[in-house]
């Protein structure tokens, strides 16, 4: 398993997914295989893969909260890859009972939130409840400004995302959305 550590650690997704399906046969009670293997699948957009996975991995859980909520966590990134949007909130909503503070999951259910039109007070109200713990947060702050741009209000979305970009600044999505905040607003300059 240190193998799929190191690859998951350097998002070497196709490595991932190749060995931890192998690990499976040699560990096939362990969550975390599962685990791996479902994000690996979830970032290759094998979005049914995932879903396998990560729900035989839950079943292999034994008093590991943390591991049970990214596992939700990723089973939602799942869902809504598939547009299966209420799945996709459920499962993110199960994900932040266990672990309600975990900024990760939080972050990723407002983008899903926003990206899908779903839910713009719910998803503006989880990252401001971030940001009210940490306003300098950077990816929260690119966060906010992401769901603002989704709401397409894009002056707000601009000043959150130029104050994400003091301390982040060779980040490529957060300088693609400030490209395309920049062009809604007419300023292509």
């Amino acid at each position: 398993t240190q193998i799929i550590s190191l690859e998951y650690e350097n998002e070497q997704w196709d490595s991932l997914f190749v060995d931890s399906e192998k690990s499976l046969a040699y560990f096939p009670t362990q969550p975390l295989v599962y685990f791996f293997c479902g994000v690996a699948a979830n970032k290759l957009a094998s979005f049914d893969n995932a879903i396998e996975r990560l729900n035989t991995g839950l079943d292999f859980i034994v008093n590991d909260v943390s591991l049970e909520a990214e596992m939700n966590s990723q089973l939602g990134i799942s869902y809504f890859g598939l547009k299966q949007k209420e799945l996709g909130c459920q499962k993110f909503e199960k994900a932040l009972l266990l672990a309600p503070r975990n900024n990760t999951m939080v972050q990723t259910f407002a983008i899903q939130l926003a990206r899908n039109q779903i839910d713009f007070p719910k998803a503006n109200k989880l990252v401001d409840n971030l940001l009210l713990l940490d306003s300098g947060d950077t990816k929260s702050l690119n966060v906010k400004g992401r769901v603002l741009f989704y709401e397409k209000k894009y002056s707000e979305a601009l000043d959150f995302l130029l104050r994400a970009l003091k301390l982040l600044e060779n980040d490529a999505v957060l300088n693609e959305y400030l490209g395309d905040t920049y062009y809604f607003l007419g300023d292509i300059s």
